[in-house]
């Protein structure tokens, strides 16, 4: 914002179009949004992943700190796999939250696959908050050798 004056005691302010929305969403805007998405729906969290690949299969690790195995859900379905579950925050009546930066909540993550992906040959592990699937790949898709005679 910048200040002008004239001979005549007039001031002129010169904003930046949007000053005032870009404020208000700025300072409350993300309060509406960690609770909707774009369509007014109830967002959910999405856990972070981590893609990896070897000659034989693929890795994916999932971070998923503080929940339980028995929280986590896992399906597969044309190649996408989806993660959800909830990350409830355990009730206290004796401690009030003064802060926090924890995201309690529903969750959700879908993966799409690479399509060498063999997902009837999956493997998943919970341990120290990470979620880690070993994913085999098809057959048909590894290198072969050919044999010249």
């Amino acid at each position: 914002m910048e200040h002008s004056s004239s001979k005549n005691n007039i001031m002129i302010v010169h904003t930046k179009p949007g000053l005032l929305t870009d404020r208000f969403t700025s300072n409350f805007g993300h309060l509406i949004g960690e609770m909707l998405n774009e369509n007014g729906i109830e967002k959910s969290l999405q856990p972070q992943v981590e893609l990896t690949e070897s000659e034989t299969s693929y890795t994916l690790k999932v971070s998923l700190p503080g929940m339980t195995k028995e929280a986590i859900d896992l399906s597969i379905e044309n190649n996408i796999l989806t993660i959800s579950g909830e990350f409830l925050k355990p009730a206290s009546e004796e401690e009030t939250t003064l802060y926090s930066d924890i995201s309690y909540g529903k969750y959700l993550r879908k993966v799409q696959l690479p399509k060498s992906a063999d997902t009837t040959q999956v493997e998943a592990i919970y341990s120290n908050g990470l979620l880690h699937l070993n994913i085999l790949k098809s057959k048909n898709t590894l290198p072969k050798k050919i044999e010249i005679k």
